[in-house]
């Protein structure tokens, strides 16, 4: 089998909140799954209205969600990204959106695409934003209802980036259980993030972990060649001390 037809016939769906949580989260991983031969589906709940026009502003705050949009899709055609869908709630309204039906459409992106994998946030959303963490809580309960086999994960920020950092939500080493190699499409990856222009401070202050040429922090270096997750369902025990992360999503 060519590298390129590895994970033909599978599907990894991504299930998060804002325009940029595609491509700042787990740009690396839906580059390489599409290069690697799967289906990748992304599903947006907002247009991220509520944030910021950019510095200098690019647009208006009432034009935002429509730039916004069309930042997602350029990021979309860069990471080859094959189905977009956003469900059209506002930017920091997503807990206040009626539960049923959220869930109820999120239930029928997964009965359209029968997915292999899924990916959301856990319940800290990386940041603790509500929006993060109500498509988290959703996206889960979406998954129960729906009876998918799929395999469940909740994206995670390593505990050694978020101390670089300084900000962040980092989930315990012995909770991340895969570790999805992303090194070759860092370069992807940073130019699907420099397509959120509107969000020029987050490159600003996290865009170096894009950066596809070698650093000064060897160990900084080494992190950010891999995206991280923690295995929902099926459920799996604590990795033990010593053992390594898997590192593929299917």
């Amino acid at each position: 089998m060519n590298k390129e037809e590895q994970f033909a016939g599978k599907t990894l769906m991504a299930i998060l909140a804002h325009p940029d949580d595609e491509s700042f989260g787990m740009g690396g991983t839906l580059a390489r799954y599409k290069a690697l031969g799967a289906r990748t589906v992304l599903v947006c709940a907002t247009r991220g209205e509520a944030g910021k026009c950019g510095d200098p502003p690019l647009c208006e705050p009432a034009d935002l969600g429509s730039v916004r949009e069309e930042e997602t899709r350029r990021a979309c055609a860069v990471l080859q990204v094959d189905e977009l869908h956003f469900l059209d709630y506002r930017d920091q309204d997503t807990n206040i959106a009626p539960p049923a039906e959220i869930v109820d459409k999120i239930v029928a992106l997964i009965w359209r695409y029968q997915p292999d994998s899924i990916v959301t946030f856990g319940p800290d959303g990386l940041s603790g934003h509500k929006d993060h963490t109500t498509m988290g809580h959703y996206a889960t309960m979406a998954y129960l209802l729906s009876g998918s086999k799929a395999q469940f994960y909740f994206l995670c920020l390593h505990p050694g980036i978020v101390a670089r950092m300084g900000r962040g939500f980092a989930r315990p080493s012995e909770q991340i259980h895969t570790a999805v190699p992303v090194r070759d499409y860092l370069q992807q990856k940073r130019d699907a993030v420099f397509c959120h222009q509107t969000q020029i401070g987050s490159i600003r202050r996290i865009g170096y972990l894009s950066e596809p040429s070698p650093i000064d922090d060897p160990d900084l270096d080494q992190l950010r060649s891999f995206e991280y997750y923690h295995q929902v369902f099926p459920l799996r025990p604590l990795r033990q001390a010593g053992e390594a992360m898997t590192q593929e999503l299917f």
